[in-house]
């Protein structure tokens, strides 16, 4: 396979996952390997997030606090650069943010290698991890 140049990084693509306008690239060689521009790139303040994350609730009434998992969550699954900035100003920054994403409910296979790699987490620490695990051991018991 080709090799690619990111930020002076040679590095064998296997996969190139495009989330609107955030670019992860993870090679199989080295599944650690991730070049990401969301972390390097922050300066809090001024961010708004997007309100079609949230289109079926009335942004009027929307309670930030409440519903923090439900806005972390959409921002992972469908939200650009912007809306991740919005949501790190929104909840104490990129530690308050990554704090939030142990609890989210769930978050499929693609989302949940993300989260970890990018926040330096561990599946083990995700409680839809977690929640996956117990589902599959009582379908397969």
């Amino acid at each position: 396979m080709l090799g690619r140049c990111v930020n002076n990084i040679k590095i064998k693509t296997a996969t190139l996952y495009l989330l609107s306008k955030i670019f992860r690239i993870f090679a199989y060689d080295n599944p650690r390997v991730s070049i990401m521009i969301i972390l390097d790139t922050y300066k809090a303040g001024g961010h708004k997030l997007n309100d079609a994350l949230l289109w079926e609730y009335d942004m009027s009434t929307f309670n930030w606090q409440t519903s923090k998992k439900l806005v972390v969550q959409r921002v992972v699954e469908l939200g650009d650069l912007e809306d991740f900035y919005a949501a790190f100003d929104l909840y104490g920054g990129i530690g308050g943010f990554r704090e939030i994403l142990k609890s989210v409910p769930y978050l499929n296979d693609l989302d949940m290698n993300f989260v970890c790699n990018i926040f330096n987490l561990k599946k083990e620490e995700l409680k839809c991890y977690k929640k996956k695990l117990s589902n599959q051991e009582h379908w397969n018991s």
